[in-house]
């Protein structure tokens, strides 16, 4: 691994320089690794050539890869704030105000939400266009 400021940025086995472990298409937590369909099936990253479309192709997969990770990001933020608007509607104990308060905070992140899953569906769509 790879740290970069204050994330860190996972390598395949093979660029690491192990080469012991299999590297597999695996996620966490829904987080998809930044070399994701960019790996052939001894774990090293593919050759940059011309016939499947070169560098376009590898950056393509990268940010689309990102992307990805960016509204798998969106989305956990989206149910956290939707759990704290609940939080904050049980415990509001009468007051209309904060009852009030929970009940925008709770649309919010409903529309919020429904924007990420929408925007992440075009940008699927649009990379499965890109990258066949």
């Amino acid at each position: 691994m790879i740290l970069l400021g204050v994330g860190v940025v996972a390598m395949p086995a093979s660029a690491a320089g192990s080469g012991t472990v299999a590297c597999e298409k695996v996620s966490f937590l829904g987080f998809v690794p930044w070399y994701n369909n960019l790996t052939d099936t001894d774990c090293s990253i593919k050759e940059i050539n011309k016939d499947n479309g070169g560098l376009s192709t590898l950056v393509w997969t990268i940010v689309g890869n990102v992307l990805s990770d960016l509204f798998v990001a969106v989305g956990y933020f989206a149910v956290g704030t939707i759990v704290y608007s609940g939080f904050l509607y049980m415990t509001a104990d009468g007051n209309s105000l904060k009852a009030q308060k929970a009940q925008k905070g709770l649309t919010a992140s409903i529309i919020g939400l429904i924007i990420a899953v929408v925007a992440a569906a075009i940008v699927r769509f649009i990379m499965e266009a890109l990258l066949g």
